[in-house]
């Protein structure tokens, strides 16, 4: 992995939501089940990067919910564009 990817991992506050991106969290109950990152690329572009839903929650449209959420967030951070 590219130290700057992996600094985008280990660091998420600082690399994502630092520079104007946002990371969405799916649960169910109190367990946290599922992520989705939006990282801007350039003015009105944002990477929807790092989709996961752990197995035991797959099946339960939470990947469908999570990516229809970060869609929306992505749409109200002003982004024109996700890649």
């Amino acid at each position: 992995m590219k130290p700057q990817i992996a600094k985008r991992w280990t660091h998420p506050f600082e690399s994502i939501i630092g520079v104007g991106g946002a990371i969405l969290i799916g649960k169910i109950g109190s367990a946290v089940v599922g992520t989705v990152a939006l990282i801007p690329l350039a003015e009105g572009t944002l990477e929807l990067a790092k989709m996961t839903v752990s197995k035991a929650a797959r099946g339960t449209g939470l990947g469908f919910a999570l990516g229809k959420a970060a869609l929306a967030r992505a749409k109200a951070m002003g982004a024109k564009k996700c890649t």
